[in-house]
């Protein structure tokens, strides 16, 4: 977990769990503005304290690969847009 200060009484805060799955990582990215006094002493921030928050789960390996269209289906999509 970084940190830096946006003003004199908020903080941008960011942090990423890393899980092993299926030989493949699979990443959970959290990133938004917390208030000083909503950090526990250990550092732990409940989500409904997040202001502005951006979630983004990415992966590699064969469960991000089975999620991905084939080449028939984008084909597809781009011929037919219904």
């Amino acid at each position: 977990l970084s940190s830096s200060s946006a003003a004199s009484d908020v903080y941008k805060r960011q942090g990423q769990k890393e899980l092993t799955l299926n030989n493949g990582n699979e990443y959970v990215r959290v990133r938004g503005v917390v208030r000083p006094e909503d950090v526990s002493a250990t550092n732990i921030i409940s989500s409904n304290r997040l202001a502005d928050a951006q979630i983004r789960y990415t992966g590699t390996g064969q469960i991000a690969d089975s999620s991905k269209q084939g080449w028939l289906s984008e084909l597809m999509r781009t011929v037919s847009p219904f």
